[in-house]
């Protein structure tokens, strides 16, 4: 009952000791624990509960977005689906920096690089774009600069 009125860290404890999953779960969200409702479905080894919740909650806490990283690479046998999913869906909101996630990923020496490549491959691609679109602001600055300079000579 959302009215019911109860200490919250009172009832936290008393799911926790019975192991009432739902409560706790209830409770983590009332109470902003979002780490704690992801690391629910990891304990349970629910990967797409842990998506599912990870992006409700990532743009919260963006540390969550770490900690599921972690949780798949760790993983003996990595889930590649669920691995390219978590990429995606860190690379399209820029949750993270691509250095970390690589130093995340290489702690799992069982993880073929195969499986990263679509993410590098398309970071390098839009990295090579913002450079070449630099590239060319900066060409645009440098012509109108010379043109002023020319112009303030004239005068």
């Amino acid at each position: 009952n959302p009215e019911a009125n109860y200490d919250r860290n009172s009832a936290l404890c008393m799911v926790q000791m019975m192991d009432c999953g739902q409560g706790q779960l209830y409770l983590y969200e009332k109470m902003r624990m979002f780490h704690l409702v992801v690391q629910h479905f990891m304990d349970r080894r629910d990967n797409r509960g842990v998506i599912r919740k990870a992006i409700k909650y990532g743009t919260k806490d963006p540390n969550l977005w770490v900690n599921v990283l972690t949780y798949f690479a760790s993983q003996d046998k990595v889930p590649e689906q669920e691995l390219q999913e978590v990429l995606l869906h860190i690379e399209k909101e820029a949750l993270l920096q691509p250095m970390l996630i690589i130093q995340i990923l290489a702690k799992n020496h069982k993880l073929p690089i195969s499986i990263i490549r679509p993410y590098l491959t398309r970071r390098l691609e839009a990295d090579s774009r913002a450079i070449q679109q630099h590239h060319e602001q900066i060409k645009k600055s440098q012509k109108e600069t010379n043109d002023m300079l020319k112009q303030i000579e004239q005068l």
